[in-house]
């Protein structure tokens, strides 16, 4: 996923963001994780992009000061 993001950060990485969010969500069950590979910050995806639609998606980070890589589901979104 980490090649094809790369492709997105651009102009439609926000829109793609947001349906990877939402689908991710609509599959996972309360509280469940999602966890994004450690070397994605060397791919060039924007982190602030992930958070933003993370965020507005039902994630919140897991253990925010440890680690800014893990998603737990905190409610569920429609798609």
């Amino acid at each position: 996923m980490g090649d094809n993001m790369f492709r997105y950060m651009k102009e439609d990485a926000k829109d793609t963001m947001d349906i990877i969010a939402k689908q991710m969500n609509t599959v996972l069950k309360p509280q469940g994780l999602v966890v994004f590979g450690e070397d994605e910050w060397m791919q060039g995806i924007d982190r602030t992009i992930i958070k933003e639609t993370m965020e507005n998606n039902g994630f919140k980070l897991y253990q925010e000061e440890k680690a800014d890589n893990i998603w737990v589901k905190v409610k569920g979104v429609e798609n």
